[in-house]
């Protein structure tokens, strides 16, 4: 903006004209850069080269068609400098510097060079990807050194690296007629740093040194700023730097919001993502796209203080021209100033259009995008839907194969079976059966829960029956429901799995009971105590990595009538809850049932019930549970 006060009709054709060649002095930038940082690194075994090789992943045709206008004469010694072209990441191989538009190739990375050579990088957001990279400081070129990744890659800089990429950046912007010359000789920061063979080589034909003429047009300029910038308004100067810190701040928002929806992008397109998983990214995605829209239309705002600034500052101009107006052609001042303010007002309102160009793409991009989420969605639903079917439908299958509580009533007068599975079908199982005079009941807890548990359960129950069908003893009737799992299971194979069942097994014969059991004990609170007595359980699973034939230790308790008999899996102990979210415990377990054997055992199963909720609070299920009681 330090140029309001040169004509502004001159300044306009001078952008405009300039502007066309913008490209072409990046590219012309950028390859004398490329060209420079060959002489700028100590190269290993520089003997060994036949050639130099430059290649280039993605660039620009004005890029290429530079490098090989200043390489094309360069031949020295024993090698010459060769530039590569390649259309994708597959096709690089084996050279000394390889530079990828990051823009076209977002993917490459350190590992997919195939030789110690320096990567250079465009249009590339994330450092720790390169070693070197072309970046825009205030519109103007410049570079950034991740020296981490350069001493790495077992290559090392020369002491006038800096110095040399600077230098070529100046006297590009300087002179868009720039020529890299055979005859210049090399920077005093080259000079004092050791040279390797190549260096000798190549360093002597790049390095062009300022003339003159070119120190003088930098004085004239630093001149004409000095008098520029003591002749504005201070706060014109200060509303101006408060915009630009506002347009930079919203330009690392931007970039922010940019790089999480690449990486949102990035994880909705991974397949172990469950339905709830994609749809809360999908949902993230979708505010990121909003705050990208709001910060488009911050920076139409801050577009638009600008210009208001420059009306305010222009209106200020106007006031201290008059003087000029009265000393010189009024007539011929007059015509400049219009023809100035309708070229700025030409260019806001350009500005102002492609902003607005910018937005509508922007929200037809997002109206898309919410279409195409939502049509994603409902199919997700509907999938769901089906699956819920499908569970539900095996729920009705599980409930039917378990034993009918009606059954169970005409047997046994004073019991509860407290049955909540975690999802919507169990992997824990009861078990019921009447042989004679004899009552049989278990408890069982197979591996895993939901739909894997509840077809485990299929298998016991199945087993279950077949088992008690031979045997009377709970001892023998474990061991052949050991055997029979392992062989419907097939885990006599080296591929099988350890999937098995932890069960306890009582036999009831009036006031004698016979237990055994495969890590689920057997609880006996007697009538006139207040003390639990637990009877172990053999350490060994149902199936799994249990061997075959194993043989399960049998109890034999007598009892008095009003003593009760307690069977469970593990899932009401372990659930987490309580004011810490810390499991229940075994004690606490204990404890409460002491608390309550008082009670019918009806009114056990609601306390059991009440308790269990109350203790889990807001936190998950996180097992089936099970817990029989019987009192004699």
């Amino acid at each position: 903006m330090k140029y309001l006060k040169l004509p502004l009709a001159i300044l306009s054709f001078i952008l405009i004209f300039t502007s066309a060649k913008a490209i072409d002095k990046d590219s012309k930038i950028k390859a004398g850069l490329v060209f420079k940082f060959a002489h700028a690194i100590e190269w290993q075994n520089p003997r060994e080269l036949s050639d130099f090789r430059i290649a280039l992943l993605g660039a620009h045709p004005d890029l290429v068609t530079e490098l090989k206008r200043i390489t094309n004469r360069k031949k020295e010694g024993k090698f010459f400098i060769r530039i590569i072209t390649y259309a994708s990441i597959a096709e690089v191989g084996p050279c000394e510097i390889l530079y990828v538009d990051f823009a076209k190739f977002p993917a490459f990375n350190l590992s997919a060079l195939k030789s110690k050579g320096l990567l250079i990088s465009d249009n590339n957001l994330y450092m720790d990807k390169t070693m070197l990279a072309f970046i825009q400081v205030d519109r103007k070129l410049s570079f950034e050194i991740n020296k981490s990744n350069i001493q790495n890659g077992g290559l090392k800089l020369t002491s006038g690296f800096v110095g040399l990429a600077k230098k070529t950046i100046r006297m590009n912007e300087e002179s868009s007629d720039l020529e890299f010359s055979d005859n210049t000789a090399p920077t005093s920061s080259a000079e004092n740093t050791t040279s390797t063979p190549i260096e000798s080589q190549v360093t002597t034909t790049a390095v062009p040194t300022e003339s003159k003429a070119v120190k003088k047009t930098e004085d004239k300029k630093s001149q004409k700023t000095k008098s520029k910038v003591t002749t504005e308004d201070p706060e014109f100067i200060r509303k101006q730097e408060e915009i630009k810190q506002k347009e930079r701040e919203i330009d690392l928002k931007m970039n922010e919001v940019v790089s999480k929806k690449q990486r949102l992008d990035q994880q909705l397109q991974s397949e172990t993502l469950s339905t709830d998983e994609k749809i809360k990214l999908a949902e993230d995605r979708i505010n990121l796209s909003k705050q990208e829209f709001g910060l488009r239309d911050s920076v139409v705002s801050t577009k638009k203080k600008e210009y208001e600034n420059l009306q305010q500052e222009l209106s200020k101009l106007n006031g201290k021209y008059i003087t000029v107006i009265k000393e010189l052609n009024l007539q011929k001042v007059l015509n400049i100033m219009i023809v100035a303010m309708i070229g700025f007002i030409i260019i806001a309102l350009f500005v102002v259009y492609r902003n607005y160009r910018s937005k509508l793409a922007a929200n037809v991009l997002l109206e898309s995008q919410k279409q195409e989420i939502t049509q994603q969605k409902k199919i997700i639903e509907e999938k769901n839907h089906e699956v819920l079917d499908s569970i539900n439908y095996s729920k009705r299958i599980q409930s039917a194969i378990l034993p009918d509580m009606h059954e169970i009533e005409k047997n046994l007068s004073d019991f509860f079976i407290l049955y909540k599975p975690k999802d919507i079908v169990s992997g824990d199982f009861y078990y019921y059966n009447k042989s004679n005079n004899d009552i049989f009941l278990a408890a069982a807890d197979c591996t895993g829960h939901g739909v894997p548990g509840a077809f485990m359960s299929l298998v016991g129950v199945k087993e279950s029956r077949i088992a008690n069908a031979q045997f009377n003893s709970p001892g023998k009737i474990l061991k052949a429901l050991n055997n029979g799992v392992k062989e419907t299971l097939r885990q006599t194979a080296e591929d099988a799995t350890g999937d098995g069942i932890d069960i306890g097994l009582i036999r009831l014969s009036n006031t004698q009971v016979a237990y055994a059991g495969a890590n689920r004990p057997l609880w006996i609170i007697k009538k006139n105590s207040f003390n639990l007595i637990e009877i172990k359980a053999t350490k060994s699973a149902i199936a799994g990595y249990t061997k075959a034939n194993q043989e399960f230790e049998e109890h034999l308790i007598d009892l008095e009538k009003g003593d009760c008999l307690y069977l469970f899996s593990d899932g009401y102990a372990d659930q987490f809850g309580g004011e810490f979210h810390k499991k229940l415990t075994t004690k606490r377990f204990k404890d409460y049932l002491i608390s309550i054997k008082n009670h019918t055992m009806k009114d056990q199963r609601k306390e059991l019930e009440n308790f269990i909720e109350k203790w889990r609070g807001i936190d998950e299920q996180v097992d089936d549970i099970l817990v029989i009681g019987i009192r004699i």
